[in-house]
């Protein structure tokens, strides 16, 4: 709860009757009621440039979009370094068939910004989304609350453009490089996990307490030297947790559960 009140506490939130919101009273039978004027103005500035440094990524996947059958696939991956350096993804997959368009460094905004590469021209049966970068952006720093939008925005397009296909929102996973940013990562994760419960289709997987020991502390032994991408032993409890959620629900794998 304090992070949640340490979030409202910092959101930058602007509304046009000035500093503090204005309010009537209403009376209904014997009931009064405080009716709110609330206008949230909000938003957030990106270099283009900044989200044009993958042009080598989209060009290779605007390539696969023009060969036949290559944007058909059981299970669709997108997201950062997290997915991409999962390089035995398609085996612990199995028998579905996988397409990872994960790219490094990936960051949500990065996925709306070249959706129409990345992600409108597949033909997907399952997504599978994961992406962890926004929040430690420096250069570009981003709040919690304009994170979860941007998940919210690209969340509701691929609903737009995939209607029946399940969206799975997997949680943060606790970096221990990244150590610094673990509330927000907890709030963030809270906020998608309300989001998936409340809209049909999506569905939440947490990976992040599969990655504690029995005392929940962060198992120290299942990332590479970098402490932020995982090793054969990380991406082993992924499989099991994805296996269960993904595969459990679907035509195209064994039922694990």
């Amino acid at each position: 709860m304090k992070h949640f009140v340490a979030l409202l506490l910092t959101m930058p939130l602007l509304f046009t009757t000035g500093a503090f919101a204005q309010y009537t009273e209403r009376v209904q039978d014997t009931t009064v009621f405080v009716d709110w004027e609330l206008n949230v103005k909000t938003g957030f500035e990106d270099d283009v440039k900044f989200l044009k440094r993958f042009k080598k990524d989209m060009d290779k996947f605007a390539e696969y979009n023009q060969i036949p059958d290559s944007t058909h696939c059981d299970i669709l991956f997108i997201g950062s370094s997290s997915f991409r350096k999962w390089t035995t993804v398609k085996q612990d997959m199995g028998p579905s068939k996988v397409i990872n368009r994960a790219f490094g460094g990936s960051m949500v905004r990065n996925l709306l910004f070249s959706y129409d590469v990345v992600i409108k021209p597949m033909h997907p049966k399952k997504i599978v989304l994961y992406v962890e970068n926004d929040l430690p952006t420096t250069k570009y720093p981003i709040q919690v609350y304009k994170t979860f939008d941007f998940f919210r925005i690209l969340c509701e397009r691929m609903r737009s453009d995939f209607p029946d296909v399940p969206i799975y929102i997997l949680s943060l996973k606790p970096s221990p490089s990244r150590v610094s940013i673990w509330p927000s990562v907890t709030v963030l994760n809270t906020l998608l996990k309300e989001y998936c419960q409340t809209n049909k289709k999506f569905k939440y997987v947490d990976v992040a307490s599969a990655m504690m020991d029995a005392q929940g502390q962060v198992m120290t032994d299942i990332f590479v030297q970098d402490n932020l991408h995982m090793n054969a032993k990380g991406y082993e409890i992924w499989t099991q947790v994805l296996r269960s959620k993904v595969l459990g629900d679907c035509d195209c794998g064994e039922d694990l559960e």
